[in-house]
């Protein structure tokens, strides 16, 4: 069986461990939209794919689709967003939009706008004065969503 090896640039939304070393990863692509990826013996200290593969990083991945699933290859990281992770407010506000796109958007379906909206809100979220990450960031992100998908949401 020939692997066909897929490349793009992808956020990362959400893990979840699987198995003993594995972590199920959802991420938001640029080529693919919202696509679900296996990183297999992730969790090992010498694995390659760690240093890419935390929540909210950009990276260039690679990927396989297996018998399984689609099978994390390589993870090449463009840009890490450390104040998210130094600020608790931050952070759950990402998660807040992470779960979003989780719930709004079906595998696979590409969608260049949301991408945009993504990577801009990351960014915006990532530079905020900490008191205004929620009142500002977010907001901004479910107007964008709104607008991506045509219709309004619920908090």
């Amino acid at each position: 069986m020939a692997y066909h090896h897929l490349k793009t640039e992808a956020l990362f939304l959400k893990k979840s461990q699987q198995k003993e070393a594995d972590f199920l990863f959802t991420l938001y692509t640029k080529e693919f939209g919202k696509i679900k990826v296996i990183g297999k013996a992730i969790r090992k200290a010498n694995s390659k794919l760690q240093l890419a593969s935390q929540l909210f990083y950009l990276a260039e991945v690679e990927f396989i689709e297996g018998k399984v699933g689609k099978i994390l290859t390589d993870a090449l990281l463009l840009e890490k967003f450390d104040f998210i992770y130094q600020n608790e407010e931050k952070f759950l506000t990402a998660l807040e939009i992470a779960n979003k796109i989780d719930q709004a958007f079906p595998l696979e379906q590409k969608d260049e706008k949301m991408w945009q909206l993504l990577l801009k809100t990351i960014c915006s979220l990532e530079k905020a004065e900490n008191q205004f990450a929620k009142d500002k960031a977010y907001p901004f992100f479910l107007e964008g969503l709104q607008n991506c998908l045509g219709c309004s949401l619920e908090d």
